[in-house]
């Protein structure tokens, strides 16, 4: 800048000089201040041209008169280059002064088109699907809307509209989002009723479906909070795809293990009943039994618990069925031993009752027939002979030992026997030789 003015005065001095004036150094200073002016000036002018705000006939009478000061420096003296700034530096305050009046205007246009831009957001945010951030920093907006009412410049207004611009995007970007989850939330509770309709669903995850499907409800109801949809969407998703992966494992149970355990629980029952079943055995099947039963009822049921429950009362049943029929078997055999001593016993008694009975009608028979003979007298029966001391019996009779029903054809002594004929003889039984007996 200092070496412009210097050379700008050189330029002048010179003129001076042929002109036949000199040039004091009262004279260069006084230049030097106008030179400065005029850059300062210029400055001034180059900044306020750049201003969207001045008008192109301002623009071009600011040129104008630049350029006029700019060509004065060359020739004209101070007096006259002084007066070239003064006019120029007149014109850029008036500019300057058209300049913010129309930046004022501008400022008021602008802030009523911000205005109505909010109250576009504004009505876009009683939209139920409004994030409550968003509705936070509409306020704060609107807020400052307020303290730019009277703004005179345009840059925070525009910054303030900038952030308006960016908030109907947000709020548009969140609205579209919620919606989106809402819909999904709608969805998964149709899901939700779907699944509490499944024949195998357990009791503690149709409570958690109830309240899930609630709490789905009770969100849609207040969706403000785009997070708060996100985790429940998150949630309810996952807890149906878990319910109805249980739903599908309960199924598969069912279907490999219901009518077995159904054959088994018959057959357990059928076992209860045995008498042959010990008081530790029955309260170990009764207990597996309710545990079985109560899984084929859904009762403290996981997937996998009728095929573990079915195995684990066959183990048992088989088991103590093993050991019942042992038991019967020992029992059947003791009774069998017990029926063939008892018969034994009976074919004995009956033998001997046969063998008294007969014994009983031998003698009564050797009682009668002595009776007969002592009625018929000694003349009647014939007289038996002796050989050796063994007395025969006459032809056509025999001797008869009535105590055991023995008949014998010699005897020692015949005082001990009873001599009956041969037809009486027929009914009793010969007897074998011994020493005072014999045929």
């Amino acid at each position: 800048m200092k070496g412009k003015m210097n050379k700008k005065l050189l330029g002048i001095v010179l003129t001076f000089v042929t002109a036949g004036l000199v040039a004091t150094g009262m004279d260069s200073n006084a230049y030097d201040e106008v030179y400065a002016q005029q850059d300062r000036q210029e400055t001034a002018v180059q900044k306020l041209l750049k201003s969207e705000f001045v008008s192109a006939t301002d623009q071009k009478e600011l040129q104008q008169a630049v350029k006029a000061v700019n060509q004065a420096e060359k020739s004209a003296n101070r007096r006259t280059l002084q007066k070239k700034i003064t006019a120029e530096q007149n014109l850029l305050k008036q500019v300057k002064t058209n300049a913010q009046k129309a930046e004022q205007k501008a400022a008021s246009k602008e802030w009523q088109q911000l205005a109505k831009s909010l109250g576009t957001i504004e009505k876009k945010g009683t939209n139920p699907f409004t994030e409550q951030a968003d509705i936070v920093s509409l306020d704060q907006l609107q807020s400052q809307l307020q303290t730019l009412q009277s703004s005179t410049k345009v840059a925070p207004i525009r910054k303030l509209s900038k952030k308006a611009e960016q908030l109907a995007s947000t709020m548009a970007d969140n609205q579209q989002q919620m919606k989106m989850l809402a819909d999904d939330l709608t969805q998964t509770n149709e899901t939700i009723q779907s699944l509490l309709k499944k024949k195998y669903l357990l009791a503690a995850d149709k409570s958690a479906l109830t309240s899930e499907a609630q709490a789905n409800q009770e969100s849609l109801k207040k969706t403000n909070d785009l997070q708060l949809l996100r985790d429940r969407k998150t949630q309810s998703l996952e807890m149906t795809a878990s319910v109805s992966k249980r739903i599908s494992a309960s199924e598969a149970d069912f279907k490999d293990h219901q009518g077995a355990a159904n054959k088994l629980l018959a057959a357990v029952s059928k076992l209860l009943s045995d008498e042959q079943l010990e008081k530790a055995e029955k309260t170990e099947l009764v207990e597996k039994e309710q545990q079985l039963s109560g899984f084929l009822q859904l009762k403290s049921y996981q997937p996998g618990d009728l095929k573990t429950g079915h195995q684990q009362l066959q183990e048992e049943y088989d088991t103590i069925l093993k050991a019942v029929n042992k038991r019967k078997a020992a029992a059947a055999k003791a009774a069998e031993e017990k029926a063939a001593a008892e018969k034994a016993a009976a074919e004995k008694a009956a033998k001997e009752a046969a063998a008294a009975e007969q014994k009983a009608r031998e003698q009564a028979a050797a009682q009668e027939a002595a009776a007969q003979q002592a009625e018929a007298g000694s003349t009647s029966t014939p007289t038996p002979s002796v050989s050796g001391g063994w007395y025969q019996a006459p032809a056509g009779f025999k001797y008869l030992k009535v105590e055991s029903g023995k008949t014998y054809g010699q005897v020692k002594n015949p005082d001990n026997f009873v001599l009956i004929t041969a037809a009486e003889a027929a009914n009793y039984t010969p007897g074998h030789g011994n020493g005072s007996a014999k045929q």
